[in-house]
């Protein structure tokens, strides 16, 4: 069994109680069927959570929040810079289909390029500061002679 859910649910979401309540929902059911039958049945239950999926309604374009992420730079959203796609989704559901991720049970794989965290735009904003002071220090360790 594969199910579908998302990461809204990681973190608190304004505005978003009813979807990720229902997601929240959906990986409690994946784990809890993971382990009953899977102990009983030996049948797998895994999810996906995606993240922003181009040409999606729930996606960087679609009408759930494409109006918020318009005009916003992708490397501020997603840390790999990039929206995903369908594909993406889609090769996930095959792995966890195949012998290749036959040992994976009862959890949800995350498939966003690291964009729950929220935490892409933080890091392009201190990593210029941060390499700077970095680089400071490194110039200010000059090697003493003991001549």
């Amino acid at each position: 069994i594969i199910n579908i859910s998302a990461t809204l649910q990681y973190k608190a979401a304004p505005f978003q109680i009813h979807a990720a309540s229902a997601k929240a929902g959906i990986d409690v059911v994946t784990q809890t069927l993971g382990v009953e039958w899977g102990s009983e049945y030996g049948i797998r239950c895994v999810g996906i959570a995606p993240g922003p999926i181009a040409g999606t309604t729930g996606g960087p374009t679609g009408r759930v929040f494409g109006n918020f992420l318009k005009g916003q730079d992708v490397k501020d959203i997603v840390p790999i810079g990039r929206w995903g796609e369908t594909d993406d989704i889609g090769l996930t559901a095959l792995f966890l289909a195949t012998p290749a991720g036959s040992y994976i049970n009862a959890t949800t794989i995350v498939v966003d390029g690291g964009q729950w965290h929220d935490a892409s735009r933080m890091y392009r904003m201190a990593s210029p500061f941060l390499k700077a002071i970095a680089k400071q220090r490194q110039a200010s360790k000059k090697p003493k002679s003991k001549l």
